[in-house]
């Protein structure tokens, strides 16, 4: 039984995945926001994590699992934060979802879309190391499996007549009619837990990044 207050959660990284995991078994409703399409933040990028040198993956997997498959949980994927007013024990928060234009319901992670799809695009998740497409899927093993159409460099939403992803799959999962919504929720916590984000090496031009051979940051590396 969840309390019928909920907890609002930004952030579906490893705190965020932690937060909300715990405060679901204490018999909370949970409502867990990520901005991007899949859940595991920054962590899931890294091979081994300090300090035991841990396989990311096997740290976060079963984190990601457990919120996805608790009741007390609502997932929220490619959705930020618009405003939040009122006060501790009352606040309403309204979030901006934007669509995925893939049914989760009917998509079985098979990627047949992600093939099929003609437009290649620098591949952010890669550090754009590597290029990746229109219809993305961040990684193997990415939770949800559910890829993402990205309308920015989506051909059909430039107005071209191009149905690749929708003709590759059979079970009907790609859904361009998919609109935003704009959620109204009631809650009486909030736990933010954005994460990080890498500093611009090339800000501090001593380091060379940019501009000599074989510089890499940390993450690209």
């Amino acid at each position: 039984m969840t309390d019928e207050k909920g907890v609002l959660v930004i952030g579906a990284g490893i705190a965020g995945l932690e937060a909300s995991q715990a405060l679901a078994e204490s018999g909370r409703k949970v409502y867990l926001i990520e901005r991007e399409s899949y859940i595991g933040g920054s962590l899931i990028k890294y091979e081994d994590v300090f300090p035991t040198l841990e396989c990311s993956t096997c740290m976060t997997a079963p984190r990601q699992k457990a919120v996805m498959e608790n009741d007390n949980v609502e997932l929220l994927t490619l959705s930020e934060l618009v405003s939040l007013s009122g006060e501790a024990g009352s606040f309403t928060a309204k979030i901006r979802k934007k669509p995925r234009y893939v049914s989760v319901a009917d998509c079985i992670g098979c990627n047949e879309c992600v093939n099929a799809c003609p437009v290649e695009i620098e591949n952010l998740f890669e550090e754009r190391l590597t290029t990746a497409r229109a219809m993305f899927t961040p990684c193997a093993g990415a939770l949800p499996n559910v890829p993402a159409l990205l309308p920015d460099h989506c051909l059909r939403f430039k107005g071209e007549e191009c149905t690749s992803c929708a003709e590759s799959c059979m079970f009907e999962a790609i859904e361009f009619d998919q609109q935003e919504e704009t959620l109204e929720l009631a809650v009486d916590a909030v736990v933010v837990a954005t994460g990080f984000a890498m500093m611009d090496p090339a800000r501090v031009p001593g380091l060379g990044y940019g501009t000599l051979d074989n510089v890499y940051s940390a993450m690209e590396m």
